[in-house]
């Protein structure tokens, strides 16, 4: 009974939250996300306290105020991520594609209408929710793995706000189920948000100087079917995004199975940082991305 109150509460703020920043007009989105970014990092110390622990634990050398202006970044950041799912429509089309951009776009088409399937992996980085709004507008067949919310309305209005543009979310722990399937038919691609710990059994490799856990799947799904591996980032700049992709991964079947999931978790891992580095205030410090680590230390 407590439960369906407490997720009934946790509903009603979740609609009041992205009801105001529906109504929030687009040039004024830099000022709400602000507005909001510096409520919920008052509202919230134990998370600033994770965020700044986890800048300390990589960039030790920078003061304190240093890095709590990078945490309320993060927030920022966080709060424009509320805008982005519910205005699709309107932050799509400001999204900046270089040359380079645009030819990776056209190499991801070749490779899905041949009827091979691609993985696209990104991270908690930039705006995660306006890169899979966007990629659903050019490509078809495009699934989202993502975990299921406890709260299952939550989880309902989220996931229908995600694919307002196309693409399919699929439960992460339907994942091992139905990706096979996926896989083998052809010219499907999927998206996974792949930079969170992946717990003591996880592939263990390097990320910001830092040994880190990753969990296996895009990598062991990419050696098992063959898959090539893009990295992808949606940048943003306040107003508007720049898409960002990394080198092409394609796996070495002949290859040692360990060494090769290593090898290609190694490289995305290699990209997200690179790109954190640049911009440490758009990913996503304040969860606990090396805990399995610190407990096996």
């Amino acid at each position: 009974m407590m439960a369906q109150i407490r997720h009934g509460i946790e509903y009603l703020f979740v609609l009041l939250s992205l009801g105001l920043a529906r109504l929030t007009p687009v040039r004024l989105t830099p000022l709400f996300s602000r507005c909001a970014g510096r409520l919920a990092y008052f509202f919230t110390p134990k998370r600033v306290e994770i965020a700044l622990a986890n800048l300390r634990s990589i960039y030790g050398s920078g003061s304190d105020a240093d890095l709590r202006r990078i945490v309320k970044g993060v927030y920022r950041n966080l709060a424009g991520n509320a805008i982005d799912v519910v205005k699709p429509e309107q932050m799509v089309t400001t999204v900046v594609l270089s040359d380079a951009a645009s030819r990776r776009l056209t190499e991801i088409a070749t490779i899905l209408d041949s009827g091979r399937p691609l993985i696209l992996v990104s991270g908690h980085y930039g705006s995660w929710e306006a890169l899979a709004q966007f990629l659903a507008t050019r490509i078809d067949s495009i699934y989202f793995l993502a975990k299921r919310q406890r709260n299952i309305q939550v989880d309902r209005l989220i996931n229908r706000l995600r694919t307002r543009l196309g693409g399919t979310i699929m439960p992460s722990h339907e994942a091992p189920r139905k990706l096979s399937g996926l896989f083998a038919s052809g010219g499907n691609c999927i998206l996974f948000v792949a930079d969170q710990d992946g717990g003591p059994e996880g592939v263990i490799v390097d990320f910001l100087g830092r040994a880190s856990s990753y969990a296996r799947g895009p990598a062991l799904y990419a050696y098992h079917y063959n898959v090539p591996v893009i990295p992808v980032f949606l940048k943003r700049n306040n107003p508007g995004f720049t898409l960002d992709f990394g080198n092409r991964i394609d796996p070495d079947p002949s290859a040692d199975k360990q060494d090769e999931i290593k090898r290609i978790v190694t490289a995305y891992s290699d990209a997200l940082a690179q790109r954190v580095d640049q911009d440490p205030d758009q990913w996503l410090w304040t969860h606990r991305r090396w805990k399995s680590m610190s407990s096996t230390s």
